[in-house]
């Protein structure tokens, strides 16, 4: 019965040592699992390495839509300045046109000032010849006096009377015609004073005049110069709406690409945050049966030896019955043996089978027989085997043959049995 007990303590320990195999499949069914996590990991980071692209791609269309927005700032800024350009256009052609005018009126002032010195002129010739005709009637008249004062100087040489008051009346009417022909030689000189200063007026105007042409000449290739300016802006705003608009199709185009990229990133971001998280736990979790797999190799390494030791045991009694050794030594070793089983390490033995009897949460290994249990758990020392032995020589006959000793072996099996 104790080789039975042994037998069915191997068989325990077989059977842990099974379930430790099993255990070890299934630590190797964790390791795969984490190289398959492994895997998806580095799945996981190809996805990252995607997602990264597409994020170069959302700032690549990011930067473009800036383009854009520059282009925009450009074609504004050229429109404005378009619009700057018109307006001095404007001005331009408005001050063109005060030019025009002024021109205008200073031609009018020059047609007025030639028309004056015309009118001078004719004036002057009237003058001269008034005073022309004046001098002729005044030396008609002076003739004529001279022939009257002849005509008198010989009335009064005729008549010696002499006549002083018609003598002071011919100076005096000489005297007032040299009065009047100096008046008009006077009116003469102003009326050429006159003629002169028109004369540079009209020089001042002719030469105002020809400024002016210069001026408006002058404005006149702004002008040009600014309608020049104004049609390369046109065509540069023009260029530039035609970039905006290039720039917009490229911008929604890029938003028509961005949209299901960004929202495959965003898919591929849970679907990675939710693969690390299992990654976590499975590597939790393999940790734990890594752990508890060692615990329980080194559990099955102490049964090992323990079983090998009662192996040996089973061996050497085995032996000493087999050599046909006598009772009392039989009986002695059994009782050391037992005696030391029952010190210490049959207790520990107890406890490591208790430990691997009982499952892990997560194996779901079956428990130990329950014949190894119960005898397991409840050990029975009554007497040892020494003391039987005796008791039961005693009682039988006196002397000592194989057969008694087999009997007295088999009579002390239950009771060995019992520990």
């Amino acid at each position: 019965m104790k080789v039975q007990r042994l037998t069915a303590e191997i068989q325990a320990l077989q059977a842990s040592s099974s379930l430790a195999l099993r255990r070890a499949e299934r630590c190797d069914a964790a390791e795969a699992e984490t190289a398959r996590l492994q895997g998806e990991v580095v799945h996981l980071r190809t996805e990252e390495k995607r997602l990264r692209l597409l994020e170069e791609r959302l700032e690549q269309a990011q930067s473009l839509m800036q383009d854009k927005e520059s282009a925009e700032r450009r074609a504004d800024h050229a429109t404005r300045r378009a619009d700057t350009a018109e307006q001095r256009a404007k001005t331009l052609e408005s001050h063109a046109k005060s030019l025009e005018l002024q021109l205008l009126t200073v031609t009018t002032d020059l047609e007025a000032a030639n028309l004056a010195v015309q009118e001078a002129h004719d004036k002057t010739r009237l003058q001269s010849e008034e005073l022309t005709a004046e001098l002729k009637l005044t030396e008609a008249a002076r003739s004529e006096m001279e022939i009257k004062l002849k005509e008198v100087l010989q009335e009064l040489a005729n008549t010696n009377a002499g006549n002083a008051a018609l003598r002071r009346k011919v100076d005096a009417d000489i005297l007032e015609l040299n009065a009047q022909l100096s008046d008009s030689r006077a009116r003469c000189e102003r009326g050429d004073v006159q003629l002169e200063a028109e004369r540079e007026k009209s020089q001042h105007a002719t030469n105002k005049a020809l400024l002016l042409e210069d001026q408006v000449a002058k404005m006149q290739d702004r002008e040009m110069t600014s309608n020049a300016e104004v049609s390369g802006l046109l065509e540069e705003n023009a260029t530039l709406r035609k970039d905006l608009a290039r720039a917009n199709a490229a911008r929604e185009a890029a938003e028509q690409r961005v949209a299901p990229l960004a929202s495959e990133a965003s898919k591929l971001k849970d679907e990675k945050l939710a693969a690390e998280e299992e990654a976590k736990s499975c590597r939790l979790q393999m940790e734990a049966t890594r752990m508890a797999h060692y615990e329980q190799d080194r559990d099955v390494r102490r049964l090992q030896e323990r079983a090998a030791a009662q192996s040996e045991e089973l061996e050497r009694l085995q032996t000493l019955i087999a050599m046909g050794s006598c009772a009392d030594d039989v009986a002695s070793t059994a009782t050391s043996s037992a005696q030391m089983y029952l010190r210490g390490p049959c207790f520990r033995f107890r406890d490591e089978l208790a430990l691997v009897r009982k499952e892990t949460p997560r194996s779901g290994c079956p428990a130990l027989p329950p014949a190894v249990t119960r005898r397991l758990a409840s050990p029975r020392v009554r007497e040892s085997p020494l003391a039987l032995t005796q008791a039961r020589a005693r009682s039988g006959s006196g002397s000592r043959r194989p057969s008694s000793f087999a009997s007295t072996a088999t009579s002390a099996t239950p009771d060995a049995d019992e520990f």
